[in-house]
């Protein structure tokens, strides 16, 4: 076995707060006004222990803080007091066995005489003892647990809960523009919070034909304080649910709003007409793919270059500007990726964001979304191609550019002409490195959308910092003078 060693090393100083440290999972009752606190450690009783490396001094009880709009300053009970030993160790067969020192998971309290009605947070603490400038601090917790619970007092009784019902309740919503079956919808909802403590709740729209629901949008989260009101701007798709027939003309619906956790409806509801869109009518301006280089060939109908070659494995940044050439145009834009000797096999589909809202003709937005050719080959060219995602499957855009693209080892012909080096990621320093000849390097999300981190000179090379809150997958673009791009993803 090996030896492990527990203590301080000599002459070192050393600055801490004590604090104890909860196993288990808090839950309470309430009878009269005794309140009795116990843990569950894994469908045995918990502790509330020491698991510093050395004996603590501590008090140990809970403070009570008032979660209403106006009330005084909360208050603490100290429900033990004293010495709490460190952690010892015992061997055992192929190692140690800890034990820790402190109070058994089950304690109660009386709740203080004089509380207004409202709902009180208990939170089960810890203080340093001797020191009256010492806070009281929640107890330590594993990751899962919970170390508070709230008290709720009206006309003289007692109830406890794990949480407050942090009401978040729809109070108003209107359609901005008109409704399209199949189509993007721009929505403007008033929510308010009726609870005095911040909460989150997610929403979601939905379309009822008398007491039956007809068709789900998008769910969207709302973050609110205590007593806070405001407006949500969302864009969305109603979809129609399994079994439900859909509009062939004008249908008139109700709309209203489902907690997406719970199921239930809130009590707002607002009647709505629901058109159908004939035809798809849209124009496409402009359809390239922004971090790949054009070879100068053409493919299919077109009277400019749009062959472009990109290195195995990399991803490719799709941009497209389209255009609405009807009265209305909501459906979201897809892309397909074939063989151009067999348009027919598909091997790949994106969707483009953000979702299309085009309610006057003429009117126009830039769309994107990343295409990876991971697993993509055995093809010499491959096309890609737009798609509107109508109700009935996707639809043809009429007219609309294709690319095309070849795979090579390097992503450009010439790579060292062309003045090419790499580009590399730091995990540890989660920066981004590009050598060569670059004259820039970009970040993007799986979207498509550019994140904010602006390259610095690192030496003989650019240099940018992926942000700390970023995770999932990140594409680096670095372009060079010579008109070179290279690309990198980041799977974080």
């Amino acid at each position: 076995a090996q030896d492990i060693i527990i203590g301080i090393q000599p002459g070192a100083s050393y600055s801490y707060t004590p604090r104890m440290t909860q196993l288990g999972n808090l839950s309470a009752t309430v009878s009269g006004k005794s309140v009795t606190m116990t843990l569950d450690y894994g469908g045995r009783q918990g502790y509330w222990v020491n698991t510093d490396i050395r004996e603590i001094d501590v008090n140990f009880g809970v403070t009570i803080e008032p979660t209403f709009a106006g009330a005084q300053g909360g208050c603490a009970l100290k429900l033990q007091s004293g010495a709490i030993a460190a952690p010892s160790l015992t061997p055992t067969d192929g190692g140690y066995q800890v034990r820790y020192a402190g109070y058994e998971g089950k304690v109660s309290f009386n709740i203080p005489e004089g509380l207004a009605d409202g709902s009180y947070r208990v939170t089960v603490s810890s203080q340093q003892n001797g020191n009256p400038e010492a806070l009281w601090l929640p107890v330590l917790k594993e990751q899962g647990c919970v170390n508070s619970f709230y008290i709720t007092k009206s006309a003289g009784r007692y109830e406890v809960s794990t949480s407050l019902p942090s009401v978040v309740a729809v109070t108003g919503a209107e359609v901005v523009g008109k409704l399209y079956y199949g189509c993007a919808s721009r929505l403007n909802v008033t929510v308010g919070n009726t609870s005095q403590e911040a909460t989150i709740a997610t929403l979601k729209p939905c379309l009822y034909s008398g007491d039956v629901c007809a068709m789900e949008g998008d769910a969207f989260e709302v973050s609110l304080s205590g007593g806070e009101s405001r407006q949500v701007d969302l864009t969305t798709v109603f979809r129609i649910l399994p079994g439900v027939a859909a509009p062939s003309r004008l249908t008139s619906y109700k709309l209203r709003f489902v907690d997406a956790e719970t199921g239930e409806p809130q009590d707002w509801n607002a009647s709505v007409r629901m058109y159908v869109n004939a035809a798809v009518s849209l124009g496409v301006n402009e359809f390239v793919a922004e971090n790949a280089t054009l070879t100068g060939d053409k493919e299919g109908d077109t009277t400019v270059p749009n062959v472009y070659e990109v290195s195995t494995g990399s991803s490719l940044m799709l941009k497209a500007v389209v255009e609405n050439l009807g009265a209305y145009f909501g459906y979201g834009i897809s892309a397909q990726v074939s063989p151009a000797s067999d348009t027919g096999n598909v091997l790949a589909t994106v969707k483009f964001g953000p979702d299309l809202f085009l309610a006057e003709k003429s009117e126009t937005a830039t769309i994107t979304s990343t295409l990876s050719t991971d697993g993509i080959g055995g093809y010499d060219l491959y096309r890609v191609r737009l798609y509107a995602m109508a109700p009935n499957g996707f639809a043809e855009i009429k007219g609309a550019p294709e690319i095309y693209f070849r795979l090579s080892s390097s992503g450009v012909s010439g790579v060292d002409a062309l003045g090419v080096g790499e580009v590399s990621f730091d995990r540890d320093s989660r920066k981004v490195f590009a050598t060569g000849d670059v004259s820039g390097l970009d970040l993007y999300d799986i979207s498509g959308s550019r994140i904010a981190a602006e390259p610095v000179a690192d030496g003989e090379r650019l240099s940018a910092r992926v942000d700390d809150a970023m995770s999932g997958i990140v594409i680096a673009v670095a372009r060079y003078r010579s008109g070179a791009v290279k690309t990198l993803k980041i799977v974080l």
